[in-house]
């Protein structure tokens, strides 16, 4: 750079390291190697940016030395296209000298060094038709001019961006076999795509006016064959239907908005600095694999109305592309809803299967989202979690999308599935009170201002986890299409939710609610409670779940900071407690992360109390019998992990003891491990003492009972025992709950129906029953006889 140069561009770095504030991301795998950057066009200003934002993630800066083998280069980037011609525009024409010296060095084949596209965007507002305001701010798709870039920097200084691309090792651009003409032009070619699929990934396509979509969708061939077959010739009723048609495509369609995107942005970051200590972020590799290559579907846990925000907001800030979100019509209130559409929402009813115009509308505008490349999300629970397990999924979306991708679209779908854990959850009060039995409450602009109390209180810490994605067309090769499209949806839907499950993360107060529930009157020694966790963490680790780091004292005050447990001290210690509302609240955090112990809890139930040893075949037999209806409760794999690697790391901990010939059995009831596989036992506990209550209740033979008696026979039971044993899991006698388990009784026949509709228990459901009666409580069972 010659000295009026390197003056101007130390002027220019100053004067943006003064101005600008920029978002960089996908440096992380960077670390630790040699790197070579490459900008699209020859532009100080963007090597400036890029100096600042090698400065902030700690990487050599652009213009340091490189030293490759006996040769030491000035600097280590440079530019794909050059600048030619009196009005210096940018072309692809010729190569950069630096590029050729590069690739022709004999060291560059025994090199570690990575070659890393660098997209820098000084906006992050797709064009939008018919808005010249738009175009001349917006990065659009041509290259950005100086003018551009001074409004940007005056005007959008913290919207400016900058990604490092998937680096391509410098070993493998210098292949030796190439003439050095077909490197070089290879070189800048795939530097090229993927600087081209960084821009697509952050910005998106251009945005249609919405106008324009809405008669699109109103004019599809589906729409319009189904006005033609419900007007049935009738002229001023077809004029109708079609205006009906307008009107649906109208209340459905986003209008993302760029400038209302900007202000929501400042808004919730400070609204999460001031309720969270913090927001983690694991797994983003997961999504930036696939998303330059892959329409993008993510598909989150729903357990708040922050879940949508808190997803757009950390993608935004990752320099990807904004998701148009599903949501409940609920939700478009006045005001709200207006917001929520310019951040990327469309609108849908609950239900709609009864309305055929406005399935048909609906599912085109799915479609046309998709197919102009757009990221989508939804949530496949359909609405949130009032319990804290993930609910049964719906799969009404899920086959919409299977029918968009046997359409046709440019880019194949991939689900992303996501984890999103809260240490104390916004919505706890409303919960609470429909746990105990309250009505659900509509949504109004009240409950907005409502929330802004929450900024005096402290919910602790989120964790977002990125689980691994799912390429639909892979998918499907591996399914076979014939057996119908419900059943395939359903099917997928099943693995979705199984890959949330598997990206969770358990937190400090996942941890202690696990504990301080599994005991009789909900208090525990510290000492104790320390134990168990550390017992419990260990088993999770093991089986490859995402466990935090307890720290005994300090995170015991973290979760009592959280006002969710009290800890006092005793002359014999601390004492960690919980009174009954608290309680209630605490199985909400204890079931977003029950199956996490599912198989190593089943097993402490069918040992713990054991009077003499127990052959492993035995036990394996009745684990093969019970954990698959577990497995479908708590939305993971049927197939379990293997039970030997599970009881040999249980027999480590030593609370599982190996007799002499091998058998198993529980260690002294007067021992410590004896208490920690009691507590361990509990977390599936109540499950076990839900299914018992149906088999109890079916195997006996004073009257038959078909599916509803049954249903209803057994909520009142399981209401009923609630009560008198002190259960403090409202979703004791979830209906849903029962229903899922005779479900699967059926699928797996245990369970027939008779020609009268009553139902019959095979003799395999006879036999679980019986041994049941060696896990659950006898004052539980005899009450449960008694109906």
């Amino acid at each position: 750079m010659s000295s009026d140069g390197g003056l101007r561009y130390r002027l220019t770095r100053w004067l943006l390291g003064k101005l600008v504030v920029p978002r960089v991301a996908g440096f992380e795998s960077l670390s630790g190697h040699e790197t070579v950057y490459v900008l699209q066009n020859r532009s100080v200003t963007d090597t400036a940016l890029l100096s600042l934002a090698c400065a902030q993630a700690a990487l050599p800066d652009p213009l340091s030395s490189l030293p490759l083998g006996d040769v030491t280069e000035a600097h280590r980037y440079f530019f794909l296209n050059r600048a030619t011609g009196w009005q210096q525009r940018q072309t692809m024409r010729s190569h950069s000298e630096f590029m050729r010296r590069l690739l022709a060095n004999p060291a560059a084949m025994s090199s570690d060094a990575l070659i890393v596209p660098v997209c820098i965007l000084w906006s992050r507002a797709p064009a939008r038709e018919h808005s010249f305001w738009r175009l001349l701010v917006s990065e659009a798709w041509a290259v950005t001019s100086r003018f551009k870039r001074l409004l940007n920097i005056l005007m959008n200084r913290r919207g400016i961006s900058l990604q490092f691309g998937d680096p391509l090792p410098l070993c493998q651009a210098a292949d030796p076999e190439l003439p050095d003409g077909v490197r070089l032009r290879r070189l800048a070619r795939l530097m090229r795509v993927r600087l081209r699929n960084e821009r697509i990934a952050a910005l998106g396509p251009d945005l249609s006016h919405r106008r324009t979509l809405v008669e699109q969708i109103a004019g599809a061939r589906a729409v319009q064959s189904v006005i033609t077959r419900q007007a049935a010739g009738d002229v001023g009723k077809a004029a109708a239907l079609r205006r009906r048609a307008h009107g649906i495509a109208r209340t459905i369609a986003s209008d993302m908005s760029y400038p209302t995107i900007r202000v929501l942005e400042r808004l919730l970051t400070w609204f999460w600095t001031r309720i969270y200590d913090g927001v983690e972020i694991t797994g983003m590799e997961n999504v930036t694999a696939v998303a330059a290559s892959s329409t993008l579907v993510y598909v989150p846990c729903h357990r708040s109305h922050l879940d949508y925000l808190l997803l757009s907001y950390l993608l935004f800030h990752r320099n990807l592309m904004l998701p148009h979100i599903a949501a409940g019509d609920n939700l478009n209130i006045p005001v709200l809803g207006s917001v929520l559409r310019r951040g990327g929402a469309f609108f849908m009813r609950r239900r709609f299967a009864e309305d055929d115009l406005y399935r048909t509308v609906f599912s085109e505008y799915l479609y046309q989202v998709y197919r102009r490349g757009y990221s989508v999300e939804y949530f496949p629970e359909g609405g949130r979690s009032r319990t804290g397990r993930l609910l049964p999924p719906r799969t009404g979306l899920l086959r919409m999308t299977l029918t968009d991708q046997a359409r046709g679209l440019p880019k194949g779908i991939t689900f992303v599935p996501v984890y999103i854990s809260y240490e104390k959850l916004v919505e706890a009060a409303s919960y609470l009170d429909e746990l105990r039995g309250a009505a659900k409450r509509g949504e109004s602009m009240s409950d907005v201002f409502r929330g802004l109390r929450l900024i005096r209180q402290n919910f602790g810490k989120v964790q977002v986890r990125f689980g691994q994605p799912l390429r639909l067309t892979d998918w499907l090769l591996e399914h076979n299409r014939q057996q119908g499209e419900a059943a395939l949806a359903q099917q997928l839907a099943v693995e979705l939710m199984e890959r949330i499950n598997a990206a969770v993360h358990v937190n400090a107060v996942n941890l202690v609610a696990l504990v301080l529930l599994a005991t009789p009157r909900l208090a525990i020694e510290a000492s104790v409670l320390n134990e168990q966790i550390a017992l419990h963490s260990a088993l999770m680790r093991r089986a490859g779940y995402d466990v935090v780091e307890w720290h005994n004292e300090d995170s015991l005050q973290h979760v009592a900071g959280l006002q969710l447990v009290e800890l006092e001290t005793q002359d014999f210690g601390s004492v960690v407690s919980a009174g009954a509302v608290a309680a209630i609240l605490l199985t909400w955090y204890r079931n977003n992360v029950a199956h996490t112990l599912s198989l190593p809890s089943l097993i402490a139930c069918l040992l713990v109390n054991r009077r003499r040893p127990l052959a492993p075949d035995s036990l394996a037999s009745v684990v093969d019998a019970i954990h698959p209806y577990l497995a479908t409760e708590l939305a993971l794999p049927v197939h379990s992990p293997s039970l030997d690697s599970v009881l040999a790391h249980m027999c480590e901990l030593g609370i599982v003891l190996r007799t002499a010939e091998g058998a198993l059995e529980p260690p002294r009831e007067d021992t410590a491990d004896h208490q920690r596989l009691h507590l361990l036992a509990q977390v599936v506990m109540p499950s076990l003492e839900r299914f018992y209550i149906v088999l109890g209740l079916l195997n006996r033979e004073d009257q038959p009972l078909n599916r509803r008696s049954l249903q209803e026979r057994s909520r009142a039971v399981a209401k009923r025992m609630s009560r008198l044993y002190g259960l403090n899991a409202p979703e004791f006698f979830d209906a849903g709950l029962f229903n899922q388990f005779v479900d699967q009784m059926l699928k797996r026949d245990a369970l027939r129906e008779d020609m009268d509709g009553n139902l019959r228990p095979a003799e395999s459901t006879r036999q679980i029953a019986r041994a049941a009666g060696t896990v659950i409580d006898p004052d539980f069972l005899r009450a449960v006889r008694r109906g």
